[in-house]
């Protein structure tokens, strides 16, 4: 338990008995033997209060991952209604699905940063502020 073998126990209780006595002795055993049962009870009921935390703080943090489910929710069912309301307003054909091939693309048939959701500014031609270099 504390690292005593039985040698050294042996010793102690030898010292024991030459200092209490024998009379007193067993009455000093059992005073040291309801520490000893105290001393377990009290660390089994720490041990306890611990795995109770622990599993206190699991329960919070499932909680909290629960929580953030109706918000991701909402996020991805406000983007389908925007790709839904995006698509009522006008479903754009793209000419190579209407004639099979592709066409060559025209200022009519250049989509716009806009319509693709890319700032003009982000794009590699370098968007409205720059010129064409020949």
């Amino acid at each position: 338990m504390f690292g005593i073998g039985s040698s050294e126990l042996l010793v102690i209780i030898l010292v024991a008995l030459l200092v209490l006595g024998p009379k007193r002795l067993p009455e000093v055993l059992k005073i040291v033997g309801r520490l000893m049962a105290e001393i377990k009870k009290t660390a089994e009921e720490v041990k306890k209060e611990i795995g109770a935390d622990a599993e206190m703080n699991d329960i919070r943090e499932s909680l909290r991952e629960i929580s953030d489910v109706p918000l991701l929710v909402q996020r991805q069912m406000e983007k389908e209604i925007e790709e839904l309301k995006r698509l009522e307003a006008g479903p754009e054909e793209k000419p190579e699905e209407k004639s099979g091939e592709a066409m060559e693309e025209t200022p009519e048939t250049k989509p716009t940063a806009a319509a693709e959701g890319i700032p003009e500014e982000a794009k590699p031609d370098g968007g409205p502020g720059r010129e064409e270099e020949n």
